[in-house]
């Protein structure tokens, strides 16, 4: 009779099949509360059988049996049931290669399986090595895990439960999941700091918000903005979340309308971004090849930049809710991704041919000048400004490598920072680094200091105003002397002699007012 062994000892093939089986279960989802039921092992090597706690359920953990695997897979999501299935398999192979495999010998440890991987035969002190299995969770699968053989040719066992022990930590890297959440919140935030003065200062300048290209960047410039919060808000709240606790105790497990329309806005910003970066090559094409005639509105470009991405977003999460409806939509739905990614792809292409447009005319513009070494600078300029503009360098990052492959996380953060940070950047180059922005600024400033100056002036000029009398004295008026019985008054003002009669004490009296 062929045997397969385990890390409890050696079973026949049909029995090791289920045995493992109900036991990846256990391994992968012991912390699981399922919405529906959980499942445990019971302890029958006979006949092992997935149950319930209750004793109300139970089913064989038999990936080759459709009916069964599909009671199991009931009790949980469709992503637990892809990799609790691929454990199972991998079981399985294991006790194939255990049974093909020849005997070397006396003084090695027996190939086993651990539970979540495959150990051939190993020679007494040493350590055996696999590759990190996919089906773990935030398993980092371009790492390896190993298993130390004794020189009593057994395998180490933990000595708090003495049971076979299997490094898996290095598979386990949480803190490079987290170290790509930190890099995306850094430069989104970066990007927030940079395009919140650069809006105010286009709205507040009248001669900048009356331009047709500053309409266009300030769309651009609320895009990057929303785009930014709705993914600050999605790693600050439902990545993180889902990295710090047991999945059933996540906001994604919960799966709450809130959640579900943060994905949904986070996707409608993306796509929204997509089209205003083709709504500035568009613009930006059609002056130059119309010799810069201006269109006379922009309505078409407003409908097209924030209306459209709604008709792609709209039927892909109506899809979405009839078949993926769990995990706040995170899951991939694999070829109905294309709904929103071939949009967003066409505007790049796009832009792309745009880009090859503009400078084929740029360069027919210089063959007229040939001499002038002015034009190819400008030229090599407006290539290096219009790329992060049209969005180009998203091709750098348009392939994503499988997760087995060993640079897949450099990928993940060269691409946080390439997309969150592309907001920071086109703002520096479009506004804070133009020269039309910086005049306006100066003439703003100089008007702003010359007001202030006109107000203190004012100021300083408001009459003394007395308490005790009616009659306001300013520097402007003449300085009068007045006797205390009379209400005449002389004044130093004038170079001749006036007379005038007044009444004092009741009686008329002529007196004389000189003006020197």
């Amino acid at each position: 009779m062929e045997l397969c062994r385990d890390s409890s000892g050696y079973l026949n093939v049909s029995v090791f099949n289920m045995w493992t089986c109900a036991w990846c279960y256990k391994f992968l989802f012991q912390q699981k509360t399922s919405k529906k039921i959980t499942l445990d092992p019971d302890w029958n090597r006979g006949s092992p059988l997935l149950v319930s706690r209750n004793s109300t359920f139970s089913a064989v953990p038999n990936v080759d049996n459709p009916g069964q695997t599909s009671l199991v897979c009931g009790t949980l999501e469709t992503a637990d049931c892809v990799r609790w299935t691929s454990c199972c398999r991998a079981a399985k192979a294991c006790c194939q290669r255990q049974t093909r495999a020849p005997p070397r010998g006396h003084s090695t440890c027996p190939s086993t399986w651990d539970g979540f991987g495959c150990f051939d035969e190993t020679d007494a002190g040493q350590t055996a090595v696999i590759t990190c299995p996919e089906f773990i969770e935030y398993g980092f699968v371009s790492d390896y895990a190993t298993k130390d053989c004794t020189e009593n040719a057994t395998w180490w066992k933990d000595q708090v439960y003495y049971r076979e022990w299997t490094d898996y930590s290095p598979c386990l890297k949480i803190m490079v999941y987290k170290s790509v959440v930190y890099v995306g919140i850094a430069c989104c935030s970066f990007s927030l700091i940079l395009l919140t003065p650069a809006i105010i200062i286009f709205l507040c300048i009248k001669q900048l918000r009356s331009q047709q290209r500053i309409r266009l960047h300030l769309c651009l410039f609320i895009s990057f903005v929303l785009t930014s919060v709705f993914t600050l808000l999605w790693d600050l709240f439902v990545y993180s979340d889902l990295l710090d606790h047991p999945r059933h105790q996540t906001i994604m497990h919960r799966n709450s309308f809130g959640c579900r329309l943060l994905y949904f806005l986070k996707r409608y910003s993306v796509t929204a971004n997509y089209f205003w970066m083709f709504c500035e090559g568009l613009y930006l094409h059609r002056l130059i090849v119309h010799a810069f005639r201006v269109p006379r509105y922009l309505l078409w470009y407003y409908l097209f930049g924030w209306g459209l991405p709604f008709v792609p977003l709209s039927i892909y999460s109506v899809i979405k809710a009839g078949i993926a409806n769990h995990g706040c939509w995170i899951k991939n739905i694999g070829a109905y991704e294309w709904i929103i990614y071939t949009p967003n792809i066409c505007c790049i292409l796009a832009n792309c041919l745009f880009l090859c447009s503009i400078l084929r005319i740029m360069v027919s513009q210089l063959q007229t000048h040939p001499n002038e070494p002015s034009g190819y600078r400008r030229a090599i300029k407006a290539t290096f400004v219009l790329v992060p503009l049209f969005g180009i360098q998203m091709f750098v990052i348009i392939y994503r490598p499988h997760g087995s492959t060993p640079h897949r996380f450099l990928y993940e953060i060269i691409s946080k920072i390439i997309t969150d940070s592309q907001g920071a950047v086109i703002t520096m180059i479009y506004c804070f680094g133009s020269g039309e922005v910086h005049s306006y600024l100066r003439s703003r400033c100089r008007s702003c200091t010359r007001e202030l100056h006109i107000r203190n002036n004012t100021a300083t000029r408001t009459p003394n105003v007395s308490m005790t009398q009616y009659t306001a004295i300013t520097a402007s008026q003449p300085r009068l002397s007045c006797s205390k019985d009379t209400v005449l008054c002389s004044a130093k003002g004038d170079n001749h002699e006036n007379r005038k009669r007044v009444p004092v004490n009741g009686q008329m009296h002529t007196h004389n007012f000189y003006r020197q």
